[in-house]
């Protein structure tokens, strides 16, 4: 028990600033990690509390406990196909252990001469020389390690080690000349179970070493918890997805060994009258026994348990706070936590004590409805102590028992199977496919595998650990193969896991991705090893072969059509120094374009597109993300007529007409991303003549860049009120009018007419006057205003809320950030998005192959020419779909075998239409393959996309045209599909997308983007007014806008006075965050009796000011 209350002193936190004066002000220690994620260890409950008052702390988690992921069996397996004769070996590459300690003598952990292959070992247990950075343990390097196996200064061998021994044992088995890096977790009296805290060191010590020695690593974590809600939104889990994208590395986790335990049961709430029962059992000499239930947020009721005697707990419901029974000996608690910024989901735990025993036998959770949207509940028996396998569910749902951090999305998480049944392991924790928790994604052999033990022992072990094992020495095998032998240096990250899945085995008569299954299975002998590699050889001789044309043709690798010739692809670079020096010495076409002094576009011909693999394994490289230019998603009308305002429909003028209410977004940063403002707009200049922007950055105007930056001219609130006095109007011009109409929307006084204020009068802006490259607005720049809008917030301390009102078809399969830190848990910065305006647009359709060689045909329809058509087929992994294009005058174009960067050019000749079709797989932010058609000078009529089966699984596929805006108005799919339409970067899961209305009739307008996401999340989170909305426009006028952009502002003015009430006014200093916010949204909006919610097209409802304060009370 001690362990237990040591955890309550120790924190994850997400930070920003100089955490470490925490250190002299609350007496605590600080140990810094990577991302702005520190571990604060206090020696009192109390300090902990305190830490949220301090600005630096945005969120703080308790650690969870993990557990080992594995069983003893008496079955008997072997592993001696990866033994047999490969020129794989793992050389160059690091095995990363994090595990409960090894035995570092065994010959497994040596080299031919008899050396360690163990460069580090770090035994967190033991007190003494910890490594730098870090606080607690021992670290011992090679030389130690060598010195103890001679006899010499003897490193005390953990008596926890078995299950780390193992577990290194199978991944150096299979990749014999991998050197290691090993972590001891755990403490001296167990090995079963650590702290997530004691792992996030780990990781950070293990990829920091790596780095250091130039070396990619495969980094085992074969621990779990049945903790949190199971979708991968913890800090924890957010923690390990950043790393993963640090250095070259794979996080290879354990799915768990829960689906067997019964110890989750899922129900849906359809009847919202009734009651709703669920028994669970209690065995016998149980004492302390948790149940962690996870409701909709959006949902309500009374919750009360039934004994086995049939006596009932009082109801514990939102508003009775802490509810405390004894019936027959047995303690009853439950409460429900505060919404972490984590979730979207209500905790409540009940828990079970005795001095004695729990009463046993069968117990009922009973829920009694009082507001009920969803219905949808988890419900979790947690294991505090090791519970009697009698304790669980009668009814239990395997679905969503991964264990944490398993559900991380980025991690590549292993299930088990049994090799002699060649069936899914009984316990092998699951995912949900349904919720978007596609995991886990491979199965590797897991019962019965057998290795020399500590002392010589043979022992045959069972578990998800064992299967994770198998999958890390694989990964380093492919290491070797492409990084360290240069075969493919970008082989690792996602790209490695979607080549892994690509390569599995799956049953025919089996549907892909399932929830115990995930991608199939993943094979364990040469032939499927060679398999994946000769994915990778099939890139590497297109890429040898370009090389070679290359060095013949040194300036152009064939002659280009012409047209395409003039085109240009881009990648937006984060990168640290010596970037532009790194780019010079490339012998590649290349024009590089400086934003910051860490920020850039690299541009290339599309038809050079593999010039960008030389460029993305620069070491200055952190993170990449494609090039895109943006669509505005509002459509301005000059004049009023016809026009509206929407402050009573929102909730709005509850706050504004209610003298004993003072909110009014006073305190808050909006920030507008748009074209521009007329600052001299009577409603943005205060009753003193000064200005309500507090900072305006015209990217278009060269002169004075903010810090950091190379673009624009930055202007402060004093520039502009001279500017205001001088009624100069030339420091920057909105010419489009949208930038400023969003404003108003926001924030406008409404000083020429009061009824057309904005939402938060006062609030203050923050204003990007956004550049176009290329005629077009673009996602780089869009990347730079908020770096500018996040840095002025941080710098000031103040809340802000970033307005995203323009967005594209382009790269909607994202659902997580490629190349921005995540907002997840920095409080008090919120980002809205519109979800763009392609619901009725045609723009976009979808089907599903059926088979290999499946031939599919998509029309589409062009009534005028059209200079430019860009057609993207983004295909379900590991899925491979040949593209052609068939001409008007039915002539074909050729069909290319889908490969990274392959891609191929020609010419209609009836039609005069160029043509390039270009493959990227698998993609690196998602493992998708993604193919782009690229037509120019398109001639009117019916164009056919022809789609031919290269390898199917489950066969979905989304094809998209540019925004509708981008093309003439009779360009479109002949048969389209309105859903799946959520423009980036709305369908970032950090993001709160917003939809469209019409307040005239209520209605959802058609136009008005519709969910769910590629990925399969929900979106929208609600809508909001969204036509003919009345706002200032420059020139001291007013005129009328439409569009999801309008209700993006609508909502931004909204959560401007949510952060006002909570933050500035310090009343809920917790509920900052931007999945707090979302999910306040979702709860408080406004419904229609007759509309079944959630739904694609409106969310959860209509935006109700009125009703997301309600909540909060």
């Amino acid at each position: 028990m001690e362990e237990m209350i040591k955890i309550d002193y120790e924190v994850v936190v997400k930070y920003h600033g100089d955490i470490l004066i925490l250190e002299s002000k609350l007496n605590v220690s600080v140990e810094l990690l990577a991302c702005n994620f520190a571990i604060i260890t206090a020696k009192s409950q109390d300090v902990i509390g305190e830490l949220l008052n301090y600005p630096q702390v945005e969120h703080i988690e308790t650690p969870f406990l993990l557990n080992e992921q594995d069983l003893e069996s008496f079955a008997s397996t072997g592993i001696t196909s990866f033994k047999q004769s490969t020129n794989l070996t793992g050389s160059g590459v690091i095995l990363g252990i994090i595990d409960s300690g090894i035995d570092y003598r065994l010959p497994q952990f040596k080299d031919k001469e008899g050396k360690s292959k163990i460069l580090y070992y770090w035994d967190q247990c033991i007190d003494g020389n910890p490594p730098e950075g870090f606080k607690t343990g021992t670290l011992y390097n090679n030389n130690d390690i060598n010195e103890s196996i001679q006899g010499k200064n003897i490193i005390p061998i953990s008596p926890t080690n078995k299950h780390g021994t193992h577990i290194a044992g199978i991944s150096a088995e299979i990749a014999p000349d991998a050197n290691l890096i090993v972590v001891r977790v755990g403490t001296n009296k167990t090995c079963s179970t650590a702290k997530s805290t004691d792992f996030m060191r780990a990781i950070e010590f293990i990829l920091t070493k790596s780095k250091g020695l130039n070396m990619p690593v495969a980094l085992n974590i074969s621990y779990g918890s049945g903790e949190g809600a199971h979708m991968g939104m913890s800090l924890f889990e957010q923690y390990i997805n950043q790393m993963s994208s640090y250095w070259k590395n794979n996080i290879i986790v354990a799915a768990g060994n829960n689906a067997d335990k019964g110890r989750h049961k899922s129900i849906e709430i359809k009847d919202k009258m009734s009651k709703t029962e669920v028994e669970f059992v209690v065995g016998r000499n149980e004492k302390t026994l948790n149940i962690n239930i996870w409701p909709d947020f959006a949902d309500n009721f009374y919750v009360y348990l039934v004994s086995p005697s049939n006596q009932s707990t009082k109801p514990i419901s939102l508003t009775s706070g802490v509810i405390k029974n004894i019936i027959d000996n047995t303690k009853i608690k439950g409460f429900y936590f505060s919404v972490p910024p984590d979730q979207l989901v209500r905790r409540l735990i009940i828990q079970l004590t005795s001095d004695e025993y729990i009463t046993s036998g069968v117990w009922k959770i009973v829920f009694s409805p009082i507001t009920v949207i969803t219905g949808n509940i988890d419900l979790y028996i947690s294991e505090v102590e090791r519970l009697n396998t009698d304790t669980k569910f009668i009814s239990p749902t395997k679905k969503l028992t991964i264990t944490l951090p398993g559900s991380a999305k980025q991690v590549f998480t292993v299930g088990s199977y049994n090799t002699k049944t060649d069936l899914v392991s009984d316990f092998s924790g699951q995912g949900d496919i349904e919720r978007c928790m596609f995991k886990p994604d491979l199965l590797a052999p897991g019962e019965g595998v057998s290795l020399l033990m500590p002392g010589g022992d043979g022992k045959a072990l069972s578990g998800t650990s064992i299967s994770a094992a198998h999958a890390t020495g694989i990964v380093a095998l492919l290491f070797q193969w492409g990084i360290v032998q240069k075969n493919d240096e970008t082989l690792y990250g996602q790209k490695l896991k979607a080549l892994l899945i690509r390569s599995a085995r799956r049953k025919s008569n089996f549907r892909y991705p399932s929830n115990s299954s995930g991608y199939g299975y993943l094979y364990l002998s040469d032939i499927s090893l060679n398999l994946v590699i000769s994915i990778n050889k099939e890139d590497l001789m297109y890429r040898n072969k370009k090389k070679n044309k290359r060095k013949r043709e040194p300036r152009y690798v064939r002659q280009l059509l012409k047209g395409i010739e003039q085109l240009e692809v881009g990648f937006n670079l984060i990168h640290g120094p010596g970037l532009e020096e790194a780019l010079s010495k490339l012998d590649a076409i290349y024009r590089y374009y400086k934003i910051s002094d860490n920020f850039g576009i690299v541009f290339t011909n599309p038809s050079k597109l593999w010039y960008i693999d030389e460029v993305l394994t620069l070491g200055s490289i952190k993170r990449s993300e494609y090039f895109a230019r943006l669509a505005k998603m509002s459509e301005v009308s000059q004049g009023t007529s016809g026009g509206t305002v929407a402050l009573e429909d929102i909730g709005a003028n509850y706050f504004k007409n209610n003298p004993n209410v003072s909110i009014t977004g006073k305190g808050v940063f909006i920030a507008i991303i748009d074209s521009g403002i007329d600052y001299l707009h009577e409603d943005f200049i205060y009753p003193d003549r000064t200005s309500k922007v507090a900072f305006l950055w015209d990217q278009t105007k060269d002169g004075n860049p903010p810090k950091g930056f190379a673009i624009g001219t930055e202007y402060t609130k004093e520039d502009i009120n001279k500017a205001i006095q001088n009624n100069d109007a030339t420091l920057s011009v909105d010419e489009e009018g949208s930038g400023t109409m969003l404003s108003g929307i926001c924030a406008g006084l409404g000083n020429l007419n009061k009824e057309y204020a904005g939402v938060a009068e006062d609030a203050e802006l923050i204003v990007i006057k956004m550049r176009k490259i290329g005629g077009y607005y673009n996602n780089a720049m869009l990347y730079a205003a908020i770096e500018y809008i996040t840095q002025k917030s941080l710098e000031l301390k103040t809340p802000v809320v970033i307005n995203i009102s323009l967005g594209t078809n382009n790269m909607v399969q994202l659902n997580s950030r490629v190349i921005e830190e995540r907002t997840f848990f920095t409080r008090g910065i919120c980002i809205v998005a519109a979800t763009g305006n392609e619901g009725n647009a045609q723009t976009h359709t979808s089907g599903q192959m059926k088979f290999k060689e499946d031939i599919n045909e998509i029309e589409i329809e062009v009534a005028e020419d059209e200079p430019l058509l860009e057609i993207q087929v983004i295909v379900n992994r590991p899925d491979k779909i040949k593209v052609g294009i068939v001409s008007p005058s039915n002539e074909e174009s050729r069909l290319l075998e889908v490969s990274n960067y392959n891609e191929i050019t020609g010419l209609f000749d009836l039609e005069g239409t160029e043509y390039l079709i270009t493959y990227i797989y698998p993609t690196l932010y998602s493992g998708q393959q993604q193919a782009t058609i690229t037509l120019i000078n398109v001639t009117k009529g019916i164009w056919k996309l022809r789609l031919v089966g290269q390898y199917i699984t489950n066969g979905r596929y989304e094809v998209y045209l540019q925004n509708r805006v981008f093309l003439k108005p009779g360009t479109k799919f002949r048969d389209p599909d309105p859903g799946n339409t959520i423009n980036y970067p709305a369908v970032y899961e950090d993001i709160i997308s917003i939809g469209a209305y019409d307040t005239k009739n209520d209605n959802l307008w058609p136009q008005s983007s519709k969910g769910p996401t590629v990925e399969g999340s929900l979106k929208p989170a609600i809508v909001a007014p969204g036509v003919d909305i009345i706002a200032p426009y420059p020139g001291n006028k007013y005129a009328t806008i439409t569009g999801t952009a309008v209700a993006a502002a609508y909502t931004s003015g909204a959560v401007a006075l949510y952060l006002q009430y909570t933050l500035v006014d310090r009343r809920y200093m917790n509920r900052g965050f931007v999945q707090q916010i979302r999910t306040y949204l979702r709860a408080g909006a406004k419904r229609s009796a007759n509309i079944s919610y959630p739904n694609y097209g409106y969310g959860y409802g209509l935006l109700n000011i009125k009703g997301v304060f309600d909540q909060l009370r």
